[in-house]
């Protein structure tokens, strides 16, 4: 996409409403294919942002639950290697974030692997891994306190 002579590669996370871009292997891997193919462009930097009211409600829980039934080894490996599908550590391009609405867990915690976070008025954050009893992910424990500091993170 040009904008005033300034080329730039969108990408929008966008799934069923019902979902809310919700993130499960599948949608990571659209995103690790676009990043692919956008560090092979002309294009000066990656916009991405979501369509509809939520940017991520993080990880899709359901999504790993009704896998695990089939076949629980492999299906446990594949979530073992999601971070396989960060491309965003080792991106060369600048990848700018608009967030509109909530981020929570795994869509807050991949914020700050990017470089520019915008967030409008009707953005708000959430990890609530604690709640959940699941370990934080998306590198929040080393990028969040690396950010905030360490007792802001704490506390």
């Amino acid at each position: 996409m040009k904008q005033d002579g300034f080329r730039f590669t969108p990408i929008l996370l966008s799934t069923k409403p019902s979902e809310n871009n919700s993130l499960n292997s599948e949608v990571l891997k659209e995103v690790q294919s676009a990043l692919s193919t956008a560090a092979a462009d002309d294009s000066k930097l990656i916009l991405l942002s979501a369509v509809g009211s939520v940017f991520s409600c993080g990880l899709d829980f359901i999504y790993f639950i009704r896998r695990l039934t089939d076949d629980r080894k492999r299906e446990s490996t594949k979530m073992a290697e999601l971070h396989e599908y960060f491309p965003f550590t080792q991106f060369k391009k600048p990848i700018i974030v608009a967030v509109s609405g909530p981020a929570i867990g795994l869509g807050a915690s991949i914020l700050p692997l990017c470089d520019v976070v915008w967030a409008n008025e009707k953005a708000w954050f959430q990890t609530p891994y604690i709640t959940f009893g699941q370990s934080p992910d998306g590198c929040s424990t080393v990028m969040f306190p690396k950010i905030m500091g360490g007792r802001r993170v704490c506390n």
